[in-house]
């Protein structure tokens, strides 16, 4: 730290002890320990602010070392917030429709051949009629499924077998409006998948 800076530090305070003629003084004071310049006194506002600011001034690493401190946490708990509103967006839906392989699990990728089930649940009402459409991306064809859901809460499943390797969009229809969507990729059998000749 310089050697001037405690000395400023005490003018500084000084000034501020003595109000606004205490700021005058310090003002008209001419020297290298405080080169402000002379005020009258309507600017003496000015200078007061400028002063106080220069006095309680952080320097630029000390910034810097703050706003590190802080980041990461903040933006491990906005993080958190996002993910809660999600997960808290997606359990208050009434309708949710997804694909799953034979086991049960959410599907994004499925092999050829692989069995998986269309799912979908309205958690408000039962007997809820619905159209499924499941359409492949790269071909021009699509498939068109009529159901029922059998009960509140209780996933109505179609049971389907995955055909050759495509890009799958799958939509689910309550009353000609679209309620859940859901996108996979069928790949094609890897050798290791394939039976044994």
């Amino acid at each position: 730290m310089p050697a001037w800076k405690p000395e400023l530090r005490a003018r500084i305070a000084a000034a501020r002890r003595g109000g606004p003629a205490g700021w005058g003084r310090a003002v008209r004071t001419r020297g290298s320990l405080f080169p402000l310049p002379q005020l009258s006194p309507p600017g003496l506002a000015g200078a007061y602010t400028a002063a106080a600011v220069a006095g309680n001034e952080s320097q630029p690493g000390e910034r810097r070392t703050r706003a590190g401190r802080w980041i990461w946490p903040a933006a491990a708990a906005g993080l958190l917030v996002v993910l809660g509103l999600l997960v808290l967006f997606r359990a208050n839906k009434r309708f949710d429709g997804y694909v799953a392989s034979g086991s049960g699990s959410q599907e994004h990728v499925v092999r050829e051949g692989w069995g998986i089930d269309l799912v979908f649940v309205d958690r408000v009402r039962s007997n809820t009629p619905y159209t499924v459409v499941y359409k492949h991306l790269d071909y021009p064809r699509s498939r068109i499924y009529h159901r029922r859901t059998k009960g509140r809460n209780v996933p109505s499943v179609i049971h389907l077998q995955a055909g050759t390797a495509a890009r799958i969009d799958v939509r689910w229809y309550v009353g000609g409006k679209s309620k859940a969507r859901w996108t996979f990729n069928i790949r094609p059998q890897q050798a290791s998948d394939r039976p044994a000749a």
